[in-house]
């Protein structure tokens, strides 16, 4: 019998080798192309991702450095402040604003003297031609204001004024009026502890009428809230 997966077979008195059918060559499989341009945009996205993180970061690093050098933390280190917020973070500084002490004079012989006190001595809106007088009246209003005695004893006259104004070019137009005024008043008159000393800075102008006692930390509290 014939076997049908024979290779060879009888022809012609001989046998015969048939050469076997090689397999089919594999399929062809493109090879895949380089994307430098992904590459790149795999970069730039870690690029913006490590800024976004930093900016934050550094932010607040810079923030914990000056508020640990005395700067005003960023909570009252806003550029919108009024009056009411520079006396408040004046007052944790240790500012007696509108802090007062009323005792009464005289009395019968023996009988207690009961003083009356407070934190709450603030006349607010009131121009500084009417705080210190007609004589360092300008023409730039102010936005805010408040004024209060210092020492807390002296009721007689709210010898410290600060005035807030809307731009830190209006504060400082008005204290080179009131500050021109009060060198032409020292030039003429033989009392200079009647006449206010101005400071300056940021949106605020501040006059304190000098009187013996005085809190110091007005000018340093300037600088570190009224931005």
């Amino acid at each position: 019998m014939h076997d049908p997966y024979s290779t060879t077979e009888k022809d012609a008195g001989y046998y015969q080798l048939h050469p076997v059918t090689p397999p089919p060559p594999p399929e062809w499989i493109p090879k895949r192309r380089r994307r430098p341009w992904l590459f790149i945009v795999l970069a730039s996205v870690v690029v913006i991702i490590a800024f976004l993180i930093s900016v934050p970061l550094g932010w607040q690093y810079w923030l914990s450095v000056n508020h640990a050098k005395g700067q005003a933390p960023l909570t009252t280190m806003i550029s919108n402040y009024t009056v009411t917020d520079i006396v408040t973070d004046m007052k944790k500084d240790g500012c007696p604003c509108g802090k007062y002490i009323s005792c009464p004079d005289g009395g019968n012989y023996g009988s207690p003297v009961v003083c009356q006190s407070g934190d709450n001595k603030l006349i607010y809106g009131t121009s500084i031609g009417n705080a210190f007088g007609s004589d360092y009246a300008i023409g730039i209003q102010a936005a805010d204001s408040a004024q209060w005695p210092d020492p807390s004893m002296d009721l007689q006259w709210d010898s410290v004024g600060l005035w807030v104004y809307n731009t830190p070019m209006d504060a400082q137009s008005a204290f080179s009026e009131v500050n021109a005024q009060i060198g032409a008043k020292q030039s003429v008159t033989n009392q200079p502890s009647t006449i206010p000393i101005a400071h300056v800075h940021g949106r605020c102008l501040l006059l304190m009428g000098p009187e013996p006692g005085q809190w110091s930390g007005y000018q340093q509290a300037l600088n570190k809230y009224c931005v």
